[in-house]
């Protein structure tokens, strides 16, 4: 089932993206990347897309801006929001915001792991009925 899930991640440090990338390859998830918000609008528009793992602070627009955006337009994408401000204003607004999860940076990759499953279970059904890639 995993090959069948795309994950775009967004993070405007390239050594993070490339981490990320390759971890979510070897989990045997489609990996897109992209080093801003304005990149990942475009991604969202040319792409069929599950999940967006997006750090929230960007040089550009904010990851709040990004998830608002998927939120309104791709109801049916899953947002995780990323950071290294792990305070709890910060998780508390991308929960106020629409994210289905966060996850605190540096990232465990095995609670990444479970967040994505978790994430996977909850909007299968959502996934089978929206057009795109059939989960």
């Amino acid at each position: 089932m995993n090959s069948k899930i795309r994950i775009l991640v967004v993070d405007d440090e390239p050594p993070i993206l490339e981490v990320l990338k390759r971890y979510l390859i070897r989990c045997g998830y489609t990996v897109l990347t992209a080093v801003n918000v304005a990149e990942a609008v475009e991604i969202l528009t040319s792409e069929s897309l599950e999940i967006v793992l997006s750090d929230i602070t960007f040089p550009d627009k904010d990851g709040y801006f990004l998830l608002n955006h998927i939120k309104t337009s791709y109801p049916d994408i899953a947002v995780i929001m990323m950071t290294g401000h792990t305070e709890y204003h910060t998780v508390k607004e991308s929960l106020r915001q629409g994210a289905d999860e966060y996850i605190p940076k540096p990232i465990d990759f095995e609670e990444l792991s479970t967040v994505i499953d978790k994430i996977t279970w909850s909007y299968v059904s959502r996934w089978q009925d929206a057009p795109g890639p059939a989960v």
